[in-house]
């Protein structure tokens, strides 16, 4: 069990940062070091990164009831593993492209990170 969990949080981690590099340059926001007790961040980066969570858990959920269902917790590492690998392989994809990303939306990524509030 200790093992399938290891291996779950190797296929969450790479989803996670995936998840934040595309949101971090899809809908930006500027933090204020001086307001940050009383400044709010982006609704919608806050709901779709509770929605990248609950995907996630649904996930391992779902491959933790299936192998339990079929007496075969063994199974649960492999699985996971493989779901890390993915992952990883969608997240050096991603970080391949943010480049082109960033380019694409420089006028909009610098309206928003050079605002004078």
């Amino acid at each position: 069990m200790t093992a399938a969990t290891a291996s779950w949080l190797l296929f969450s981690l790479p989803c996670n940062l995936t998840a934040g590099n595309l949101f971090s340059l899809k809908m930006p926001y500027r933090v204020n070091p001086g307001r940050i007790s009383r400044q709010r961040g982006s609704s919608a980066n806050a709901l779709l990164s509770l929605l990248v969570q609950l995907g996630v858990l649904a996930v391992g959920a779902a491959v933790f009831a299936a192998c339990w269902y079929l007496d075969r917790m063994g199974l649960a590492t492999p699985i996971f593993l493989i779901l890390a690998v993915a992952a990883f392989l969608l997240w050096h994809r991603v970080l391949a492209s943010t480049d082109a990303i960033a380019y694409q939306r420089r006028d909009a990524l610098m309206a928003t990170l050079m605002k004078t509030d």
